[in-house]
């Protein structure tokens, strides 16, 4: 295993054909990302970055580039932090339609973790969500109903800019409050 600075940002990980087979047993595990898959990944990065300690202390993203026979490159880089205004972070989830819509957000409404504005957008065929709020919440039960798209301020501002608007400022309320009645 080859440990190397990329660039300012990036740490490469590079391990040839001989430690890949070691460590996954085959290349297609790799691809899987099983429970075995994820743990052998943590293990290598926990070895790959211990030199590197203050600069991946927080999130980090990581790009697995493997072929057959050639060895496998891991990338690791920090995670860009999410968009903050004010003192808020940004979080934004995707809904493929209506009915995972109303009833994530629903659950949401239901769970009292949402104090801050909340928009939802209709943008490219996705019911998007935008979440602003003081503290990183624990919305982990949200991966029942949607994925966690980019919340880069980008991306928050595109949706923002070329979405359409269903719900300004309040969508979890309005919409949990429509849906919960009975509950």
């Amino acid at each position: 295993m080859t440990v190397y600075r990329a660039d300012r940002n990036k740490i490469k990980i590079s391990l040839t054909d001989n430690e890949v087979l070691a460590f996954f047993g085959t290349y297609e595990r790799i691809t899987d990302m099983n429970a075995g898959t994820r743990l052998t990944v943590a293990l290598l990065l926990k070895e790959g970055l211990s030199n590197y300690p203050d600069e991946f202390d927080g999130d980090i993203l990581v790009e697995i580039r493997a072929k057959e026979s050639a060895g496998c490159t891991i990338t690791v880089s920090p995670a860009e932090k999410k968009r903050k205004t004010g003192g808020n972070f940004f979080i934004c989830f995707d809904f493929a339609d209506s009915s995972s819509m109303i009833d994530g957000i629903s659950r949401l409404y239901i769970s009292r973790k949402i104090h801050g504005k909340n928009s939802l957008y209709r943008i490219s065929g996705v019911y998007r969500l935008i979440i602003s709020c003081k503290t990183a919440k624990d919305l982990f039960f949200m991966n029942e109903y949607c994925i966690p798209s980019d919340s880069s301020a980008a991306a928050c501002a595109f949706t923002e800019e070329h979405g359409k608007i269903i719900v300004k400022d309040n969508a979890v309320a309005v919409i949990g409050k429509a849906f919960t009645k009975g509950i």
